[in-house]
């Protein structure tokens, strides 16, 4: 069943909105019939037109009941929707939301016309941005239905603690700076806060872990969070409504929890519970703090921070494919029925330079969003080579070693080298002139510099992503002490228990600057301090810094010590640098401390935090292949990396690459990407200067 669609004008912003048409006075027609008029406007008229945007999921999630009759009108002719959309449809018919215009893309756009897709598409991100409100409809799942009715109470129980808090310390408002005046206060008042609301909530009297999950399943779980289109499409959506069934709850609301819970994690998660606060409603906040990352609505507003932050920053660096490559990378493991879409779903987000072309193959787009990325600045081609490689997952299609296989890279997600290309600035300082990757054909022809050949590869655990936490969504302790001995052996030969004894209070270097236990450390915390500042070779020589030695110590405290050796450590009180040799001498005797008497003999309340930061760092090389080189490099990429491979930085691209000699000519096929201890920021500049390394030209086949 099709309806014939008056043609959209192309040379303007044209679209269609939809209003639903009065009950039916046609007694054929049932009391429940859906029936729409479609209505022509632009985008470009004045006044604009006002209207919501629809954002759903296409297909029927798995939590919905039998999918209904899912016959609509249209203009008074019939069409056949999918159930999902139906039920949406049902919903909003009797909602306050829908009062007026409409836009729905299955609706609003001819989908048989394939020009007409392709003209919508790139207008798509202005649809949704100059609307006045998102819906954001989530399905209608009895047991969905019921999980949201908790998770939206506690989104609005929440959102009211932080606008009296905000009105009490901070001066009114619910802006972002509203928010940081009430934190700058007390950080411990919007915990406080937070809580007294949710036990104002009637009906709050089920277990925390209830709510949790309640929570988990309406703002994680939920298949809309899955797919690649709503993501652009609430990304955009600053007004609007969530809608589950009948349960709604705004998206000032939503944006405002998610945008507090930033502000307050440090302080929920570093600080015991205040006095007057229930371990109910703490326990939750404290369980929220721990996996507020793996939010998709809180992920989409740290990218929508970001981007807004660079386009306004002098930075060179900087351009649209970096901006692409950024928006990919937070919606891997996304889905989309039509592959093309897993790029032309971000293409409102950004200027980037890919045409949306429904008509090409799949391979004419993977090569081109692939050229896109390499030309488009070091972190975009960082971000290329960290999905690519012999090593990588493999598609459908016979492609060069550089060019990532998009169709399965982008749904298995991101890669087991550690996300390497979001940190890197491994060619900054490259000698001039500048040379940036460029496509030859098949080959990508590079400037780089040779660091080392690989000696020795461990392959990483084959573990599934929630093994390093526990029931309680905390991070599994037991299994990050027991990793510290495999990696000392690994990278240093540092016999099995002599971690204290030996590798500690060593002043023997690594060939990457510092001692070999700080670049333990930072292989640990990926050369990232817990705010995201560079735990460089500069930085890690400076033990009189605070915040190192403070990292180093709690590294050692919790993960590198076992418990007999507590007391010793926490009876010294020196500095980082005055720890000798014999200090760290284990005593044959002595009461050994339990770790629960460990945690309450904390010297500070931020400690706990630290420690948070360096557990939730094991993932990260948990499951990738350590590696050293000949020289004494350490670092771990992806599995299936080998002895004899080399560890290169090209001149382009911010991360370092492990590439493969090809046998027979002077070429390489690229293994992976690479994070290098002592080779990220920078320093292969520096080995160039010094005359230690050579720029030499570079071919990946």
């Amino acid at each position: 069943m099709t309806i014939p669609y008056q043609p959209l004008d192309p040379s303007h912003p044209s679209i269609r909105l939809l209003t639903f048409d009065p009950p039916s006075q046609n007694p054929t027609d049932k009391d429940d019939t859906i029936s729409l008029t479609l209505h022509h406007t632009s985008l470009s008229i004045s006044p604009k037109p006002t209207y919501n945007a629809l954002s759903y999921v296409w297909a029927t999630p798995s939590t919905s009941p039998t999918p209904l009759p899912t016959i609509i009108k249209i203009n008074s002719l019939p069409l056949r929707t999918t159930p999902n959309l139906f039920a949406a449809l049902r919903t909003l018919q009797h909602s306050n939301l829908a009062a007026g215009f409409l836009w729905i893309d299955a609706l609003c756009i001819n989908q048989r016309d394939v020009a007409e897709r392709e003209q919508q598409v790139r207008l798509m991100g202005r649809i949704y941005a100059e609307a006045e409100g998102v819906l954001a409809w989530l399905g209608e799942g009895e047991g969905m239905v019921a999980s949201a009715r908790l998770a939206f109470a506690v989104t609005k129980a929440l959102a009211r603690g932080v606008r009296l808090m905000v009105g009490a310390v901070g001066g009114g408002g619910d802006d972002e700076r509203g928010l940081v005046r009430a934190q700058g206060e007390d950080p411990l008042l919007v915990a406080a806060a937070l809580s007294v609301a949710l036990e104002e909530m009637g009906g709050l009297g089920a277990p925390t872990r209830g709510v949790q999950d309640a929570v988990l399943e309406v703002f994680w779980r939920n298949e809309y969070w899955k797919r690649c289109w709503t993501f652009q499409e609430l990304y955009l959506a600053e007004y609007g409504a969530l809608l589950c069934g009948t349960e709604t709850v705004s998206m000032r609301d939503a944006w405002l929890v998610f945008r507090w819970l930033r502000l307050a994690k440090t302080a929920i998660v570093g600080s015991a519970r205040p006095e007057g606060v229930s371990e109910l409603a703490w326990g939750f906040l404290r369980n929220m703090a721990d996996v507020l990352d793996g939010f998709p609505l809180y992920s989409s507003m740290l990218v929508k921070e970001r981007l807004a932050g660079k386009r306004h920053e002098i930075d060179e660096a900087y351009n649209e494919g970096n901006a692409f490559s950024t928006l990919l990378a937070v919606t891997l493991g996304r889905q989309a029925t039509e592959p093309r879409d897993r790029f032309y779903s971000l293409l409102g987000l950004c200027n980037a330079s890919i045409p949306v072309d429904y008509s090409a193959s799949e391979e004419d787009v993977f090569g081109g969003v692939t050229a896109a990325l390499i030309h488009g600045g070091r972190a975009s081609a960082g971000f290329v080579l960290d999905h690519a490689g012999v090593t990588g997952p493999k598609g459908a299609y016979a492609l060069p070693s550089w060019m990532p296989h998009w169709d399965v890279s982008l749904v298995a997600g991101s890669m087991d080298s550690g996300k390497t290309s979001s940190l890197g600035r491994s060619d900054t300082g490259f000698p001039e002139p500048k040379s940036p990757p460029f496509i030859d054909g098949r080959m990508l022809r590079c400037r780089g510099v040779i660091i080392d050949t690989i000696a020795r590869v461990e392959a990483g655990w084959d573990v599934p992503t929630g093994y390093i936490l526990d029931e309680s969504v905390r991070p599994n302790l037991d299994l990050a002490r027991g990793v510290l001995d495999e990696l000392v052996e690994f990278f240093f030969d540092c016999p099995v228990g002599a971690f204290l004894s030996e590798l500690v209070p060593s002043s023997e270097p690594y060939v990457g600057g510092g001692t070999r236990f700080l670049a333990l450390l930072r292989y640990w915390v990926h050369d990232r301090g817990m705010n995201g500042e560079v735990f460089g070779c500069a930085t890690s020589q400076d033990l009189e810094g605070e915040d190192i030695a403070r990292l180093a110590k709690q590294f050692l405290m919790f993960i590198g010590l076992r418990p007999r050796d507590m007391a010793r450590i926490m009876e010294m009180g020196r500095p980082l640098n005055s720890w000798s040799d014999k200090a760290f001498l284990t005593p044959s005797g002595g009461e050994e401390y339990t770790w629960d008497e460990v945690l309450l003999a904390l010297p500070t309340n931020d400690d706990p935090a630290v420690i948070d930061f360096l557990l939730r760092r094991v993932l990260r090389f948990l499951v990738a292949a350590r590696l050293r080189t000949a020289t004494g490099f350490i670092g771990h990429a992806r599995n299936g990396i080998e002895p004899g491979d080399v560890v290169c930085i090209l001149d382009g691209c911010n991360v370092p690459v492990v590439l493969r000699p090809r046998p027979g000519d002077d070429g390489y096929e690229l293994a992976s990407c690479a994070f290098v201890v002592g080779m990220m920021d920078g320093e292969a500049g520096k080995l160039v200067e010094r005359g230690e390394r050579t720029v030499c030209d570079i071919t990946i086949w």
